[in-house]
């Protein structure tokens, strides 16, 4: 018996996330998609007493589902159809997302989304076409001096730091989103210590005033930080009152 095999189906979509939030290599990913595979495609039920104390045999749990009950199939179905959607595998992962109700997903190019240091040939025919697209972000190089770095890195860096435990932050399950929304009238007159010291930087930064035009006009600024490994997401949505309730 294998060791995937000794252990129940929800223990092992357990392990595969676990593997998966902290993976630092491709074999670490191949191991997280093995017990996945294991989880979905094993008829293991779980075997249960009876609760009324009495000696009765034990019987078979229906789970219905591999093993899992609906609930946890599902989760796990949509974390395989991930992991597959970003090793370039989406059209495998279509007929699983179909089974249980998905009908679209988001593109290739946002789930698998290509290297650019190997997109570097300019001599392809679309070679005109990529550079006439404009990002809507940009990058800033060393905006930040290195005293301003450190001092970002002791409030955020650990995450045992209070600004984690004073939200009771968790990556897994994902704890609700929380940000902070700060008017420019209230920097203007309150300062805001280091914080106001950072927006007014960004404020009269030339780069970012040459790509947004508008910049200046300027009423409000959000403020928020997340500490998760790159597997765990986000929720995509449209910022509105209702955020994070489906």
């Amino acid at each position: 018996m294998t060791e995937v095999e000794e252990r129940t189906p929800l223990e092992a979509v357990q392990k595969a996330r676990e593997i998966w939030l902290n993976a630092t290599k491709q074999s670490d990913l191949d191991e997280v998609e093995r017990l996945y595979r294991w989880a979905l495609s094993s008829k293991k039920n779980i075997e249960t007493d009876g609760n009324d104390g009495s000696e009765r045999p034990k019987k078979k749990a229906k789970q219905g589902h591999c093993g899992l009950d609906r609930s946890d199939y599902i989760n796990a179905s949509e974390k395989f159809a991930l992991l597959l959607c970003q090793s370039g595998r989406c059209k495998k992962a279509k007929k699983g997302l179909a089974s249980i109700g998905f009908t679209c997903r988001l593109a290739k190019r946002v789930l698998d989304y290509p290297d650019e240091s190997k997109e570097s040939d300019d001599s392809s025919p679309n070679a005109d076409h990529k550079q006439q697209k404009v990002p809507p972000c940009t990058i800033v190089d060393n905006f930040l001096s290195q005293a301003e770095l450190e001092r970002l890195q002791s409030v955020f860096q650990s995450t045992t730091a209070n600004y984690w435990t004073s939200h009771d932050y968790a990556v897994e399950p994902p704890s609700p989103y929380f940000s902070y929304v700060l008017s420019l009238e209230q920097i203007e007159t309150n300062g805001f210590g280091f914080i106001g010291e950072l927006i007014q930087k960004v404020l009269h930064c030339p780069q970012l005033a040459e790509k947004f035009p508008k910049l200046p006009n300027t009423r409000y600024v959000e403020m928020w930080a997340h500490n998760r490994p790159h597997a765990s997401g986000h929720q995509l949505h449209f910022d509105s009152d209702d955020e994070g309730r489906g």
